[in-house]
């Protein structure tokens, strides 16, 4: 039986913890944070990777822009994200329809959180379509952006000459054909209402579909019975997420206790 707790905001300051210690101190209890948009499907059939709106198509046409301005844009959680995590492993072939489990409640409660609205791929071409929109509007980035590339070539010597302007002919067109991607990221943060926190327990006969990554937590492939999930919290549309150590996190991974260490033997 599912059971719901009351998002507790002392226990979380006090303890960097969502739920009671009989179920964070339970190192074969994993956690995935979403949405209102996934409570139905998640309670009804279980943790799974829905049909995704945003295709694989969608992630390579913004990274694209980028390598044609030769930028890296400026805020951390764009492309920074967009081409080595989104790109070049989400859409892996090893990871297609893979789940993302948290080692910890905290954890996983930034991806509950408004920011992640419709998952880290959608935040991350949200925030990366915004650094190009600043791009085409803000003369001062674009500038300093020219200034850094002429300072590379004088200082590494590169063959051939530094970009000398933008075409924003092409950038303008290049931002009206990326509407429809805009739309789709944006689609989730209109429909957020609250953000939800689920405890799953997993048991050794998991760990055929299941494996540990030492950056990403615990990837599941299939589908996540919903008999497996034990607690829920539901979070507030406006909390805001600040990072803390997982002190939990560490002693599964150092102590190779419960499902981590399961997957690390």
């Amino acid at each position: 039986m599912l059971i719901k707790y009351t998002f507790d905001k002392e226990l979380l300051n006090n303890k960097t913890q969502l739920f009671p210690d009989a179920i964070c101190d339970d190192p074969w209890v994993l956690y995935h944070g979403t949405s209102n948009l996934a409570e139905m499907c998640i309670e009804e059939g279980g943790i799974f990777r829905a049909e995704d709106n945003i295709q694989k198509e969608d992630v390579e046409k913004v990274v694209n822009i980028y390598k044609v301005l030769n930028w890296c844009g400026v805020d951390q959680g764009g492309l920074a994200v967009l081409e080595p995590f989104s790109l070049l492993h989400d859409f892996s072939e090893k990871n297609v329809g893979a789940i993302y489990m948290a080692e910890t409640s905290y954890r996983a409660l930034l991806y509950a959180t408004y920011d992640f609205a419709g998952g880290e791929v959608a935040r991350a071409l949200r925030k990366a379509i915004n650094d190009i929109d600043r791009y085409f509007s803000e003369p001062k980035l674009r500038y300093e952006h020219l200034d850094m590339l002429k300072m590379e070539y004088e200082q590494t010597g590169k063959v051939g000459m530094p970009q000398e302007c933008i075409d924003m002919f092409w950038l303008e067109s290049e931002l009206r054909c990326l509407e429809s991607i805009r739309r789709k990221c944006k689609a989730p943060q209109e429909q957020y209402a609250y953000g939800i926190v689920y405890a799953v327990r997993f048991n050794e006969n998991d760990c055929q579909n299941l494996r540990y990554h030492q950056s990403m937590g615990v990837i599941a492939s299939g589908t996540i019975r919903p008999e497996k999930m034990v607690a829920k919290v539901l979070i507030p549309s406006d909390f805001n997420y600040v990072f803390q150590q997982y002190d939990r996190r560490i002693k599964s991974i150092v102590e190779r206790i419960g499902i981590i260490g399961a997957l690390q033997r």
